[in-house]
């Protein structure tokens, strides 16, 4: 399926120039809890464990080496959002004790934007994991707000023009790239 790779400047918290991310899901960016490189890519070799800072919000989050990162596919950084990607779910599996990472779904089950620090189940169902010792005030999670208000209930497509378009206009797009996408599809019902 035809689709597109963005390549998103995430700044860095020690002010030296920015940490680019290719994604195919700018619309989950919200979810993101860590970029991951290759522990063996001499490029990110210094960042592993530094924060850089989450577009749109500028919540800090770190750089964690991981084998799983193609090195050589888009920048080399790949946003980890577990709660929306399963191979992000097994990097956030092996590494949130060490990084402490929270873990947090920002879609609900209908696709629209919701803020896991505001709108958790009432039945105590688990949308989130925090980490000991971390609260939805930590400043790591944007003291109680991970979401801005103007996103709180688009649905994944309006989402991603509305990311987009919020990206572009603070410069934080190096690129776009057309990319072929890799769509898992059922045998039998091609869903």
């Amino acid at each position: 399926e035809d689709g597109f790779l963005w390549y998103i400047r995430y700044l860095r918290s020690d002010g030296k120039p920015p940490l680019v991310v290719a994604t195919t899901r700018p619309e989950t960016i919200f979810g993101d809890v860590a970029v991951a490189v290759h522990p063996d890519d001499p490029r990110y070799r210094e960042l592993h464990g530094k924060l850089v800072r989450l577009p749109i919000t500028n919540r800090a989050i770190p750089v964690i080496p991981d084998p799983f990162v193609d090195a050589g596919f888009g920048s080399g950084c790949v946003k980890i959002t577990p709660a929306h990607d399963f191979h992000d779910f097994e990097v956030w599996e092996r590494l949130h004790e060490k990084y402490k990472l929270p873990l947090f779904r920002i879609l609900d089950e209908t696709g629209h934007l919701q803020d896991p620090a505001i709108d958790r189940q009432p039945n105590g169902s688990s949308l989130v994991w925090l980490p000991p010792g971390m609260d939805w005030n930590a400043p790591e999670l944007g003291s109680g707000k991970l979401i801005p208000q103007e996103f709180l209930g688009l649905d994944r497509m309006q989402i991603r023009q509305t990311v987009i378009e919020r990206l572009t206009a603070e410069q934080l797009i190096e690129k776009i790239e057309p990319h072929q996408l890799a769509i898992p599809r059922g045998d039998r019902s091609g869903a």
